[in-house]
């Protein structure tokens, strides 16, 4: 969270697993279009983190 800032969403998970939610928009990037508009972190109940995807705008 140092680095990212406060997510927008924490989704709880089995086993004290966390899902932190950071969205973005193009008005953050100034007048350039993202490729994606979310990143997921998942942390284990140890806080570290295991796992991270990109939401894509194609996805969608």
């Amino acid at each position: 969270m140092k680095l990212l800032g406060k997510p927008d969403k924490i989704q709880l998970y089995q086993r004290n697993q966390k899902f932190f939610i950071y969205t973005m928009s193009s008005s953050e990037c100034g007048s350039q279009q993202t490729p994606f508009n979310g990143l997921v972190v998942r942390f284990s109940a140890m806080g570290r983190s295991q796992e991270i995807t990109i939401e894509s705008l194609l996805n969608q």
